[in-house]
């Protein structure tokens, strides 16, 4: 149970803010000691105008309706119309005059301490929780392609283990995809291409635009030729094919004909089976650019009027103010920049 909690309780539920300010100094004191003590019992924290805190607080450090409407940038008949509300709720003067001069009420003298550290408490309710990356402890779920994953993961890694050591990525195969599960937050994010969701409830943010080209044995064609259609139907064609209801397969011509003689699982098997073939495949061009880093392949252009892709991060609202998955967000885009041609929004 909370701090206040406790004081309402033992102030048989009526919650009034002085006692309340009380007990947190001295949580041993006893029911009747509260009953003592209590301004009002009949009111309880309920009834207490928040807003006049900040108000009190002022008027309590400069002793002056006219230095507080200053401070607090208000006008003094609406500071004075404070301090009454504030005298009613208190049951006390909090400020009286002696001479010339304002001076604070024996009461109110007991409250500023009280009063600056509950409002501190408050106003930290209102900001951001410092983000400690070298402590925290979570696991994100992503959902997308082999390929996203071979593109994202020796940079996260890098980054988390600088950054976020204990911090774990598990990511999963697009055709385990729960959509319920992505909007209810047990997955962190999902990462595929523009159209697959029509969820207007998730976020989602474009990462990178991608066109399709082929991709051959080193020296099988011209490194410089466009393959046109033509091309790709007197040439054995090797596909991918992910999780159809998603649309992920690539193809070729739509022709019954035409078919891809070898359709495979995970797209990263792709230039294994094309550098040591015959065999063209169509795939992302941040992708081929990828594969020639690794093997004797050569990308052409290709003229068959596929259209750009987007590809985006989806997630939930109930990530979405969390600094962490923020943070993370960032450093996703940061990751793919370093390696995909990335659009800016």
């Amino acid at each position: 149970m909370s701090a206040i909690g406790e004081a309402e309780e033992a102030a048989g539920g009526s919650g009034d803010f002085a006692t309340i300010l009380n007990w947190c100094d001295n949580p041993t004191i006893q029911v009747n000691d509260i009953n003592s003590i209590m301004v009002n019992p009949v009111k309880n924290l309920r009834a207490l105008d928040l807003n006049l805190l900040p108000v009190l607080r002022s008027l309590i450090q400069t002793k002056s309706v006219s230095r507080t409407a200053e401070v607090l940038h208000m006008s003094q008949s609406a500071v004075s119309e404070a301090l009454k509300r504030i005298r009613l709720q208190f049951e006390d003067e909090i400020l009286v005059r002696a001479g010339r001069s304002m001076v604070l009420t024996h009461f109110a003298g007991t409250l500023e301490p009280r009063l600056a550290r509950a409002l501190s408490e408050i106003e930290s309710m209102t900001q951001p929780q410092e983000l400690e990356l070298e402590t925290l402890r979570r696991e994100l779920v992503i959902a997308t392609a082999d390929n996203v994953v071979a593109t994202l993961g020796c940079g996260l890694l890098a980054d988390l283990s600088e950054h976020a050591p204990n911090v774990h990525v598990k990511f999963l195969d697009l055709q385990d995809l729960d959509i319920n599960a992505l909007k209810r937050g047990d997955l962190d994010l999902v990462i595929l291409p523009e159209g697959f969701i029509d969820e207007p409830e998730l976020h989602h943010l474009e990462l990178f635009q991608e066109d399709f080209v082929a991709i051959s044995r080193k020296g099988l064609f011209n490194a410089n030729l466009c393959l046109t259609e033509q091309d790709l139907r007197a040439v054995q064609r090797i596909g991918f094919c992910g999780d159809t209801t998603l649309g992920l397969r690539i193809i070729g011509p739509t022709e019954p004909e035409d078919k891809e003689q070898i359709m495979i699982p995970q797209l990263t098997l792709l230039p294994y089976f094309v550098e040591q073939s015959e065999a063209v495949a169509l795939v992302q061009r941040p992708v081929a650019e990828r594969f020639t880093r690794y093997f004797a392949i050569d990308i052409h252009e290709i003229d068959l009027g596929l259209p750009t892709v987007k590809v985006c991060a989806y997630w939930a609202e109930v990530h979405h103010n969390d600094e962490f998955h923020h943070w993370f967000r960032d450093r996703l885009v940061d990751n793919l920049a370093c390696d995909i041609r990335y659009c800016a929004e």
